[in-house]
């Protein structure tokens, strides 16, 4: 349930409510849960960039690198 605070200008909801301070308390909440949220977003594009620039660059576990001197069809051993 949302809390009513008694006003000069009659009942306002939280949003609009001033700490005594003078401190918007709501705009600093929302201020720092968007910081959060941008943080978040920029720390997931550096790991996926950085996941693909691996992927691109490492070779596969499925191909292995063949010395000059076998041909096609030999038996390594």
């Amino acid at each position: 349930m949302v809390e009513m605070q008694l006003a000069h200008e009659g009942s306002v909801g939280p949003d609009a409510a001033i700490s005594p301070q003078g401190v918007d308390r709501m705009g600093c909440r929302r201020r720092r849960a968007l910081w959060g949220a941008v943080g978040v977003v920029i720390v997931l594009t550096l790991l996926l960039g950085l996941g693909g620039w691996l992927w691109w660059t490492r070779p596969g576990t499925t191909s292995v690198a063949v010395p000059a001197e076998v041909g096609r069809g030999d038996d390594i051993a």
